[in-house]
């Protein structure tokens, strides 16, 4: 969910990182106790030349959220290497700052198999092989299917 549909009042968007970090932590401050979780998709596309995404991010993780109990981010992308190489062997802000990593892989083309059977898309083992060469094994394709759609529609 994007924070400035979430707010209860409304934001300026703002016009760098270390903003929209800094409108991040108010919001989140403004919110009841409880575990709040800070979820970044994508993470690699938002990493942008000259965005200064990962200074902000150290800056907002360093200076605010690491301090707090209640903040729990994370964060992930389809872009294995630079996860790997701006997160996880990062020697900067967030140097040592992991805290545990999920390695997901794609469904295999029997657990396509299985998923399509679980939610009654009403596929042949041939419909099913093609969509799997058109999407791959990404659960989230598969999760848009419908059973009264073609892939091509």
């Amino acid at each position: 969910m994007s924070l400035f549909r979430t707010a209860v009042r409304a934001f300026v968007i703002p016009n760098s990182r270390y903003e929209a970090f800094f409108a991040l932590e108010e919001w989140l401050s403004s919110l009841p106790e409880g575990k709040k979780i800070v979820f970044f998709d994508e993470l690699p596309w938002m990493d942008t030349p000259r965005s200064n995404f990962i200074s902000g991010l150290e800056h907002f993780w360093n200076s605010w959220a690491s301090a707090r109990k209640d903040i729990l981010l994370i964060a992930c992308g389809s872009a294995t290497s630079w996860i790997v190489n701006k997160l996880i062997n990062n020697h900067g802000g967030l140097h040592n700052r992991l805290t545990n990593k999920i390695l997901l892989h794609p469904f295999s083309l029997s657990e396509c198999e299985q998923y399509s059977e679980a939610n009654n898309l009403g596929l042949s083992r041939y419909q099913i092989v093609e969509n799997y060469m058109i999407m791959g094994g990404i659960p989230f394709y598969w999760s848009l299917m419908k059973r009264e759609l073609s892939v091509a529609s």
